[in-house]
């Protein structure tokens, strides 16, 4: 703006010039100053959609996201014709931890397990933090059996953990098929009833 006052001020261009010149400058400086303004909205936007689906601890997907992304793998599911398993997690020792070693040590032992969770699973299962000690993986289009699947993520463990923090599970399994009628809702609540189960069996059989 100065250069186009001396400009104007020496002469060399007239008042109309001058105030089409000034006039492009500031629709210039609008529009860079939008697009700026556009770009931080956007990342804003992000920021917030992350935090809503995100577990703040593991930096899994929480209750939220999980159901967001399954859905999405259903719906994939009934078009590939491809079933899906979903896996119900729920960590045995969480409680002995924290009373033993504190809520601190805890929180350590629930992000060895997530960690070992995403090492064990691949980038297109969807894996979710939803409780305190509990965890879902919803497997897309596997050929590997139950039994590998576990067989996997123990030995992730083996190789994440430490002896005082190594996490024990109950899990429980129920398959979506393409032409299921039942809800996530109905899912979970499945695979979670077959975990709870599990977790009884084990109990029983520490008793005997």
């Amino acid at each position: 703006m100065t250069i186009i006052h001396n400009q104007l001020s020496q002469g060399n261009i007239d008042e109309t010039e001058a105030f089409a010149v000034a006039t492009a400058f500031v629709l210039s400086s609008i529009a860079l100053l939008l697009i700026y303004l556009s770009y931080e909205i956007d990342k804003l936007e992000w920021r917030l959609r992350e935090q809503a689906t995100t577990d703040e601890l593991t930096r899994l997907l929480n209750r939220r996201g999980f159901k967001l992304f399954a859905e999405m793998a259903i719906n994939e599911s009934r078009r590939t014709k491809l079933p899906l398993t979903l896996l119900f997690f729920d960590l045995d020792n969480l409680k002995s931890i924290n009373d033993r070693l504190g809520h601190k040590e805890g929180s350590e032992m629930i992000k060895l397990f997530a960690d070992s969770l995403q090492s064990a699973f691949r980038e297109s299962d969807v894996i979710a933090r939803v409780g305190g000690d509990e965890f879902i993986v919803l497997v897309r289009d596997s050929k590997a059996s139950e039994g590998i699947l576990i067989n996997r993520l123990n030995a992730h463990i083996s190789n994440l953990a430490i002896p005082r923090l190594f996490p024990k599970y109950s899990y429980g399994v129920a398959e979506i098929l393409p032409t299921t009628l039942d809800s996530l809702d109905d899912v979970i609540n499945k695979a979670d009833e077959n975990m709870y189960k599990a977790k009884m069996k084990k109990k029983n059989e520490d008793a005997q």
